[in-house]
């Protein structure tokens, strides 16, 4: 998958966004990033007129911080600090992230390596709400390569 930051624009209110967009082998994904204040929010659109809001983070990132992930009864935990490696990157300082998020019957646990500007280094979903039906729905994301502009 291929993550690209491909334009800024403003959201309904005058809202300034910028437009990601997630693309593999015959499709794609869109995602508008905002920032207020401290907080940076990932709405998705998976389709026409449908915004999910994902996830947020407080930024910067750091140690005991916590904060609600998406719109959810729980908070995550930046609960550790390491040094980490993803392919051949070392990423020294990487902040954990853990915790539960989602609603009762969508929960998922969170699982995430991030680095201060840079972003998402490890990331794992692993759904445990009651919509799961006895399946394990685990997503998994890991940084291949990434450059700054």
């Amino acid at each position: 998958m291929t993550v690209a930051v491909t334009e800024a624009k403003l959201l309904a209110g005058g809202i300034p966004a910028n437009v990601w967009v997630y693309s593999w082998p015959g499709q794609s994904d869109t995602c508008y990033v905002t920032a207020a204040t401290d907080t940076i929010h990932f709405d998705d659109i998976h389709e026409v007129g449908l915004h999910v809001f994902s996830r947020q983070y407080i930024i910067p990132v750091a140690l005991n911080n916590s904060w609600p992930y998406d719109p959810s009864y729980y908070n995550v935990q930046v609960d550790s600090q390491a040094n980490i490696l993803v392919g051949p990157m070392q990423f020294d300082g990487a902040f954990h992230i853990s915790g539960i998020s989602g609603m009762p019957d969508g929960m998922f646990m969170i699982d995430e390596w991030f680095e201060n500007n840079v972003g998402t280094l490890k990331r794992y979903y692993n759904s445990i709400g009651m919509n799961t039906a006895g399946y394990n729905h685990t997503i998994s994301w890991s940084l291949v390569s990434y450059n700054l502009r």
